[in-house]
């Protein structure tokens, strides 16, 4: 899940919203656009511009679980590259989309979806490399209002929820199928989920090495005491209730790891467990330092996962890192993202917030957000500047493409945008 924010109160949405929101701790509206204080994505509708949180999504390609064999590396080695890349504009999509979620599909192309409400939900979009341009395809049904996350299935359909609808997209046919729906916690003093006044608010979404998904969510907005996690199973297109797993933590991220146990790190509390698989249970790994949440979570080639910025319990945002390391189950410091003005003479005040993240094929990770790019070397344990982004953009969608690029699309800047580039390293 990352990306925390919003001014409204969950308790003041109606159920049939304009425009979904989670709790947050400021907004500034500006004439020109949307800025940020925390760390959030933007979702709009024609009227109305509203930070919502952007769910974690999960892996690109299905992944494939393997023992933790690569030694890992000692911080001060020689970093892999010093070159900084370029970027550059490229094809616009047909709608603006501010927190949109982005799938690279087993053929290359990128579906696009949601990020505005209504229009952009219902009309997804692919993005194809080799052109440079994007164009529709499919229709989603009215199941769904946004997407609160996509998930990239060993069969090369696509999972997109959001709650308690789910729908699923087929490359080969570019259409869409509702599919099972989330189940409501027969515990939850709310009721089900078609009288629950917002349904689930920090949800996220992890393939599993057999082909399910693992969702988790923390619909209280703060605690680990929420509802219970769920089994989707593409077989059978079932959700299923795991009692074992009590929900996450709002503004957590869920990551496979290498040995296909789900590290759940994150939160307002700060707490961090993993879910294994094979037992069906959930184990607590204790508490990270400093508490963030809206973070995001990359796994590295060596089998380590990266958590970067975020927002702490007192608000604003990290410009700090950590490193959790799957041989020990601990979590380390690392070094922090670069600070305001190192990266250029355009970047923005606020630079750890609404930032997007890709794992580059030469094992660097890629982070991109308001109009500056940087590098993080796991040799070296450090972050370098990438480069400055052609239109200064947050909250935009980040996915790595076949041939090494990767695609930014959407986000807000000068107002919700249509607008994508790329960059290449």
């Amino acid at each position: 899940m990352a990306i925390q924010s919003g001014a409204i109160s969950p308790n003041q949405r109606p159920r049939h919203r304009l425009a979904l929101a989670r709790p947050s701790p400021a907004v500034l509206l500006l004439a020109a656009g949307v800025a940020l204080s925390g760390c959030s994505q933007w979702h709009a509708t024609a009227a109305t511009f509203s930070p919502t949180f952007s769910p974690t999504i999960s892996p690109l390609i299905s992944p494939t679980v393997s023992p933790l064999t690569t030694p890992l590396v000692t911080p001060g080695e020689t970093p892999l590259v010093q070159s900084v890349g370029k970027f550059h504009l490229t094809g616009s999509m047909g709608n603006a989309r501010g927190g949109n979620l982005a799938i690279r599909l087993n053929d290359g192309h990128v579906l696009i979806v949601g990020g505005g409400g209504p229009m952009t939900i219902i009309w997804p979009e692919l993005y194809d490399p080799a052109t440079g341009e994007f164009a529709p395809t499919g229709k989603i049904s009215n199941t769904l209002y946004d997407a609160q996350t996509a998930t990239l299935l060993q069969d090369g359909r696509v999972l997109i929820v959001d709650f308690p609808a789910a729908e699923l997209y087929d490359p080969r046919t570019s259409l869409f199928k509702p599919t099972g729906s989330m189940l409501a916690d027969s515990t939850d003093a709310s009721g089900p989920y078609n009288v629950r006044p917002y349904g689930y608010s920090g949800l996220t979404a992890t393939l599993l090495a057999d082909g399910r998904v693992l969702m988790t969510d923390a619909s209280d907005g703060s605690t680990r005491e929420s509802d219970p996690g769920q089994l989707y199973d593409p077989r059978t297109g079932t959700f299923q209730l795991v009692s074992t797993v009590q929900g996450g933590a709002y503004g957590d991220t869920a990551t496979l790891l290498q040995d296909g146990r789900v590290l759940i790190a994150g939160g307002r509390e700060g707490q961090a467990s993993l879910y294994d698989p094979k037992t069906g249970l959930l184990s607590s790994i204790g508490p990270m330092a400093p508490v963030r949440y809206g973070h995001t979570a990359t796994l590295l080639k060596d089998g380590r996962v990266l958590l970067v910025g975020g927002t702490p319990d007192s608000g604003g945002c990290l410009s700090s890192a950590e490193l959790f390391d799957p041989r020990t189950d601990k979590f380390s410091p690392t070094g922090a993202l670069l600070p305001s003005g190192a990266l250029g003479p355009t970047d923005s005040p606020m630079p750890y917030c609404g930032r997007g993240t890709a794992l580059l094929e030469d094992g660097r990770v890629f982070v991109a957000g308001w109009d500056s790019a940087q590098l993080y070397d796991p040799r070296t344990g450090e972050f370098s500047a990438a480069g400055v982004m052609t239109t200064a953009r947050f909250g935009c969608s980040v996915t790595l493409l076949k041939d090494g690029r990767v695609l930014l699309a959407g986000g807000a800047g000068s107002g919700i945008l249509a607008s994508a580039e790329i960059y290449t390293p």
